[in-house]
C-alpha cells in the first residue's frame, strides 16, 4: 500500500531516488526545484510521518474499541494466511530464481507460486542444497538438541541456533567463495553510517492524506492483531490505547529519516520469539546489535548467503502453520467459529494481507447477525421439588402442567429475529391445539411465591398443588396459559416490542392468557417508556416465572371470558411490592 501511494505521488512531481537527487543542477531557483527535489525516499518518509500522527489521534481519541473486533479465530486464520505471504516471499530466496515478475494485489500468492514454478528449471541447485542442510541444522537444534541440554544439564539459556548458522554459512561461503563458484545470491553490500535527520516535505501531505488514514487503520489493525495472537501464546495482555501511542510515536519518530511506515514484521517477529526472547526487553539488545552492524561490522556479512536468512524465517514459521491444527478442535465446537477461522485464512492467503483482514473481521462481524437471527428456544417445565425451570426436552424429572405452556427465546429480541420469534410461537400454539403436556410429576407438590417484607424473605404458601388442579378437571371450563420468560431478552428494539403487541393480541384471540416473567430491568424500562402497558396491563407482568405460573394455575379452573371480563385478583401487594424490588440486573 505504501509503495503505491509513493510511486503515484512521485511519478505526479517528477520522484527521483537520492542517487539522482545530486545530479540536480544547484544554480536552479527553490521556485523551480521545488517539486523535481522530492525525492522518493522523501515521500515515504513523509507518508510514515503523517501515518505516526494519525495514529496518535486514534490513541487520544480513545479507539482502541476497533480490537475488540479481532477474535481468536479472525487472529489465527490471518495471521496463518499471513504466514503463507511470508512463506512464498522467502521461497524466491531459497530456490534463487531470478527475473520473476513483480505480483501486487488480489490472488498475488497464487500468482507468484505460478511464477515461481514456471521457472522452477532456472532454480540454484546449490542455493537449495544449503537451505536444507541449514533448516535441517536448526529442527534438529531447536526440537531435539536444546531440549536434551536442558534436560540433561539443566541449561538456563536457550541456544541461539540462529546466530551459529549466520556466522558458519558466513565464514564458509567467504572461504568456499559461494557467489563465484555456485552462483549463490549473497547479502554483498551493507551500507553503513546514520541517515541524517530531515523534516517531512509537508507540500505533499494533501496529497497521501485519504491514503494515510487507511494505512494507519490497516497497519494498527494488523499489528494488534499480532500482539494478541503472541499475547495469547506467552500469556500477556495487550494494552490496546498503549500500542496506539507506541506505533503512532515510532512512525513520527522514523518520519525524520528515509523509513517507511512502520508495522509489525510477523517473520521477524517469530524468529525472536523462537530464539527464546519473553519480553519486549529483547528489542534493546537486538536494536543495539542492529546499530553496532549498521556502523561498524556491516561489511563482515556481505557473504552471507540470502538462503540462510530465508531458512530461518521458515523454520520460525512451522508454529504458525500448526495452528491449522485447531480446525480440528473447532468443528465440533462451533461451526460458526470454524467458518470463521477458514473465511480468514483463505481470504488473507489467496487474496490479499489487507483485503484479508477486512474480509475476515466483516464476516466475522456477519456472523452475529446470524446467532440471533437463528437463535435457540425452549419450552420450559419445572424441575421435580425445586423452584427452577428448565428445558423439558433435556430433563425427565420434571412437572409439566396442562394447559400451561413455558416458553424462553435465548436471543435479544431485534428486527434480525422478529419473524423467527413470530413462527416459533406460531408452531407452539399450533402444537399445543392438537396435543396437551401430560403431568408427570407423580405426586403432588405445593407451590410457594417468595416476598419480600420488613422482616427479610419468606414462603407464602398460595395453596395450590397438583392435586388441587388435576388433569381430570374438565376441559370445558379450564383456560389456556402461555407464559414468556424474558429472561432471554436482553435488549427489544421497536420491531421486538411490536412483535410482543401482535402475539399478545393473536393470543387472546385464541382464548389464551399471556404472561410476561422474569424481564430484566433495561427492558421493563423500556417498555415503560415505550407505553408497552397501555397495550398489555402491568398484571400481564410477573418478577419470576415461578410467580406467573402461580396465578396461572389460580386461574386455571376459570372459563376464559370470565378471566376478561372479571381479572382474578391475585395478592397484588406482594406481587406489587416483588416487582419494586425486583433485581436491577
Amino acid at each position: 500500500m505504501a509503495g503505491l501511494v509513493v510511486q503515484r505521488i512521485g511519478d505526479k512531481y517528477g520522484g527521483i531516488t537520492e542517487d539522482d537527487h545530486s545530479s540536480i543542477n544547484t544554480t536552479s531557483t527553490p521556485s523551480d526545484t521545488e517539486h523535481h527535489t522530492v525525492s522518493h525516499q522523501q515521500i515515504a518518509a513523509t507518508l510514515t510521518f503523517l501515518i505516526g500522527i494519525i495514529q496518535v489521534i486514534m490513541g487520544v481519541l480513545r479507539l482502541d474499541f476497533v480490537a475488540t473486533y479481532f477474535s481468536d479465530q479472525v487472529v489465527a486464520g490471518f495471521s496463518t494466511g499471513a504466514s503463507c505471504h511470508v512463506f512464498v516471499s522467502q521461497l524466491k530466496h531459497i530456490l534463487a530464481i531470478k527475473g520473476l515478475p513483480q505480483r501486487t494485489g488480489y490472488g498475488q500468492l497464487l500468482l507468484k507460486l505460478y511464477d515461481m514454478f514456471s521457472h522452477i528449471t532456472h532454480a540454484n541447485i546449490a542455493t537449495i542444497v544449503i537451505s536444507i542442510i541449514a533448516m535441517a541444522f536448526l529442527i534438529v537444534g531447536k526440537d531435539f538438541v536444546q531440549p536434551f541440554l536442558k534436560k540433561r544439564f539443566n541449561l538456563p539459556i536457550p541456544i541461539p541456533f540462529e546466530l551459529i548458522l549466520v556466522i558458519l554459512s558466513t565464514i564458509i561461503s567467504y572461504f568456499a567463495n559461494f557467489y563465484v563458484v555456485f552462483h549463490v545470491p549473497i547479502v554483498k553490500d551493507i551500507p553503513t553510517g546514520m541517515p541524517t535527520p530531515e523534516l517531512p516535505r509537508f507540500s505533499v501531505m494533501s496529497e497521501m492524506i485519504s491514503d494515510a488514514i487507511g494505512i494507519a487503520v490497516v497497519t494498527i489493525a494488523i499489528h494488534i492483531s499480532l500482539a494478541k495472537m503472541f499475547a495469547k501464546k506467552k500469556n500477556y495482555k495487550v494494552d490496546v490505547g498503549q500500542e496506539f501511542y507506541a506505533v503512532g510515536l515510532t512512525g513520527i519518530l522514523c518520519g525524520f529519516f528515509p523509513v517507511y511506515p512502520t508495522s509489525c514484521s510477523l517473520g521477524r517477529t517469530l524468529v525472536n520469539v523462537e530464539t527464546g526472547t519473553k519480553t519486549q526487553f529483547s528489542s534493546v539488545f537486538s536494536s543495539a546489535l542492529l546499530l553496532i552492524m549498521i556502523l561498524w561490522f556491516g561489511q563482515y556479512l556481505r557473504t552471507l548467503p540470502m538462503c540462510i536468512l530465508s531458512s530461518i524465517i521458515t523454520v520460525a514459521l512451522i508454529g504458525m502453520f500448526k495452528k491449522i491444527k485447531e480446525l480440528r478442535h473447532l468443528w465440533p465446537l462451533s461451526k460458526i467459529d470454524f467458518s470463521i477461522w477458514l473465511v480468514s485464512f483463505i481470504a488473507t492467503s489467496c487474496i490479499d494481507v489487507t483485503t484479508g483482514l477486512v474480509i475476515s473481521i466483516c464476516y466475522a462481524l456477519l456472523t452475529t447477525v446470524f446467532r440471533t437471527q437463528w437463535p435457540r428456544w425452549h419450552m420450559l417445565s419445572n424441575l421435580q421439588n425445586t423452584d427452577d425451570f428448565r428445558d423439558s426436552e433435556r430433563y425427565h424429572l420434571v412437572t409439566e402442567y396442562s394447559d400451561i405452556a413455558i416458553f424462553r427465546f435465548d436471543c435479544p429480541l431485534l428486527f434480525t429475529n422478529v419473524e423467527t420469534f413470530k413462527r416459533t410461537i406460531h408452531k407452539v400454539l399450533e402444537e399445543w391445539k392438537v396435543s396437551k403436556h401430560p403431568q408427570r410429576c407423580l405426586t403432588p407438590s405445593t407451590i410457594t411465591q417468595s416476598t419480600k417484607n420488613s422482616d427479610g424473605i419468606l414462603n407464602i404458601d398460595v395453596g395450590f398443588n397438583s392435586a388441587q388442579v388435576s388433569p381430570k378437571t374438565s376441559d370445558h371450563y379450564r383456560s389456556k396459559h402461555f407464559i414468556i420468560d424474558c429472561s432471554g431478552f436482553t435488549f427489544v428494539d421497536c420491531m421486538g416490542v411490536n412483535a410482543l403487541k401482535e402475539i399478545f393480541s393473536e393470543m387472546r384471540s385464541h382464548d389464551v392468557v399471556v404472561y410476561f416473567a422474569a424481564a430484566k430491568a433495561p427492558v421493563r424500562e423500556l417498555f415503560d417508556s415505550c407505553g408497552f402497558h397501555s397495550f398489555v396491563p402491568k398484571d400481564n407482568f410477573y418478577p419470576t416465572v415461578r410467580d406467573a405460573l402461580i396465578i396461572a394455575r389460580r386461574r386455571q379452573k376459570r372459563p376464559y371470558p370470565e378471566l376478561l371480563l372479571q381479572p382474578a385478583q391475585r395478592r397484588h401487594d406482594v406481587i406489587q411490592q416483588l416487582l419494586l424490588t425486583h433485581p436491577t440486573d
